[in-house]
């Protein structure tokens, strides 16, 4: 960050594994706790069930949450290893300042490297929870009945979108999360690390969201393609409708990151 923002801070006395860890914990304990969340959402979507009947059948708040868990650790291991490691690769090696562009492109290079591991999991995770996995009600079934059906390119329809949405959106939030962190003057109070990582979550959701729904289109519905998802949505409701959702999907992200980053932030003093 420029001079004003200060200088980058020592995450470089973190060993890899020690960043993959951390994020990999962090990952898993905030999709843990958001589930409820998730499973409001898209219940609401549906309108199948009121919240009285949600909250008879609570336990369904965690359902299918390993699944989740299996994505999270390793999207989020690779994703805070890659950030730290290329700031502390791409910062000025003589006074070890950062700029607002180099948070960025580390931030959406470890986001695109990140997502790419984990798009075959979103895909049949997506599958199997609109039932339609060819009757698989389990992860590794899922995978063989969609492989031997629509071979190993069903698990990559959206690729694109995908990644380039993670781009934007784990580019801005850690960009804007290193921002905020350097006005607070660095504290490590859980709770500011928190509401720092709800902020940049927030921001980054605004400008990804129309990659986020075409992907989660086209893993549901592999017959349609990119482009061909984006004209639909726009011949139905406009422009804006690219960005229809965002509001409950904000419900979700928001207790999500802020749950993330103080989770990372306290397992990484711990070393």
């Amino acid at each position: 960050i420029n001079a004003e923002y200060g200088e980058m801070e020592k995450d470089a006395r973190l060993y890899f594994f020690q960043h993959f860890i951390a994020g990999g914990i962090a990952g898993v304990t905030a999709r843990t706790v958001s589930s409820p969340l998730q499973v409001l959402k898209y219940e609401f979507g549906k309108k199948q069930r009121n919240l009285g009947q949600l909250w008879q059948n609570r336990n369904s708040f965690w359902f299918r949450n390993g699944i989740a868990c299996l994505r999270a650790f390793p999207l989020h291991a690779i994703n805070f290893t890659v950030y730290h490691k290329l700031k502390s690769w791409l910062a000025d090696p003589s006074s070890r300042i950062l700029s607002p562009k180099i948070l960025l492109l580390s931030g959406s290079i470890s986001g695109a490297l990140s997502t790419l591991f984990v798009v075959p999991l979103d895909t049949v995770k997506m599958r199997l929870v609109q039932g339609r996995a060819y009757n698989a009600q389990r992860m590794l079934p899922a995978f063989s009945k969609i492989y031997e059906n629509e071979g190993s390119r069903a698990f990559f329809r959206g690729l694109l979108p995908s990644v380039l949405g993670a781009s934007i959106f784990y580019g801005v939030t850690f960009m804007s999360y290193d921002i905020l962190e350097r006005l607070w003057d660095k504290s490590n109070s859980l709770v500011v690390h928190s509401v720092n990582g709800c902020i940049a979550a927030s921001l980054a959701q605004t400008f990804s969201y129309p990659l986020y729904s075409l992907t989660k289109e086209i893993q549901s519905n592999g017959s349609l393609t990119s482009w061909g998802v984006c004209k639909s949505i726009i011949k139905q409701h406009g422009i804006t409708g690219l960005w229809r959702g965002t509001t409950t999907n904000l419900i979700k992200v928001i207790p999500f990151a802020g749950t993330l980053f103080a989770t990372y932030e306290g397992i990484k003093d711990l070393f």
